[in-house]
């Protein structure tokens, strides 16, 4: 009796890539043509339909590259462009020439880091050394920062929780089985006590890298001021060393990644109702 209700409940399907915004929800083979792309995104739809039931109200696509847009506009179907993704794409031959480009403030910051005697920094792929329940702990702190300073700033929806965040709290065994897959690098900052000050993940590819998950003790907390920037410069030098095309970095603090030489990708969000759902 319960499935039958929830099939009939009404709700809205979303389709996006958790943990990562700054990626499409879904990408397509690019050896398909426009009207092949335009039935594989048809057929998903009914195919969804036919799953979720007579509830299901549409489906929103929540952030697709633009070059997707002919596979999914048609009549009824709603798109709108959204926050970019920040990209930082590889024109340099050394770490050297992109912090020439940088401004005073954070070449300060990276100096100020760089001479701090108390602070160990950490970095490898496949780390097992690590107390995942340290690092859950950190970064839903961290995170629970971010909102209450989204609250001061007018940008939670009225229902709760940032705008179009669908984020839960990140549970310990999902950050034991992150840091430890090969294509994650994880850098860790301690203090000489050993204390955790921050940490954050980085995926790699051979299409590219991308910052993932970013944590720090705030400064009044005994944590370092400017520690993201250091972050962001073991990135580039990730990018750098290993020939990797760009450096992506998510869709908030965009004004922050462009003062550190991040230049944006336009992303698009596409709703479509139930009465165009694979039409």
């Amino acid at each position: 009796m319960s499935d039958f209700g929830g099939r009939f409940r009404p709700r809205w399907a979303e389709a996006y890539l958790w943990q990562l915004s700054g990626y499409p929800a879904c990408v397509l083979d690019e050896r398909l043509d426009d009207a092949e792309r335009r039935q594989a995104i048809r057929r998903f739809e009914q195919a969804l339909r036919t799953h979720l039931g007579p509830g299901l109200l549409g489906v929103i696509y929540r952030a697709m590259n633009p070059e997707l847009l002919p596979a999914m506009e048609g009549r009824g179907r709603v798109s709108r462009e959204i926050d970019p993704a920040a990209v930082l794409l590889n024109t340099y031959s050394t770490v050297d020439d992109w912090e020439r480009g940088l401004g005073d403030e954070p070449r300060e910051t990276l100096r100020g880091l760089r001479v701090d005697e108390d602070l160990r920094t950490e970095v490898a792929p496949a780390r097992r050394d690590l107390d995942v329940h340290e690092l859950s702990a950190l970064l839903n702190a961290h995170r629970a920062r971010q909102d209450d300073r989204a609250w001061a700033e007018g940008q939670r929806s009225r229902i709760g929780g940032l705008h179009m965040d669908t984020r839960s709290p990140i549970a310990p065994s999902y950050l034991d089985a992150l840091v430890r897959r090969p294509d994650v690098v994880t850098l860790t900052y301690r203090d000489g006590s050993g204390r955790l000050l921050g940490f954050g993940t980085l995926f790699d590819a051979e299409e590219g890298c991308a910052l993932h998950q970013w944590a720090a003790l705030p400064s009044a907390g005994g944590g370092r001021k400017g520690l993201y920037v250091d972050f962001y410069a073991r990135g580039v030098e990730h990018m750098i060393v290993n020939r990797r095309p760009e450096l992506t970095a998510g869709r908030a603090m965009l004004a922050d990644k462009a003062a550190l030489g991040f230049g944006t990708r336009a992303l698009v969000s596409v709703a479509v109702p139930r009465p165009v759902l694979g039409r």
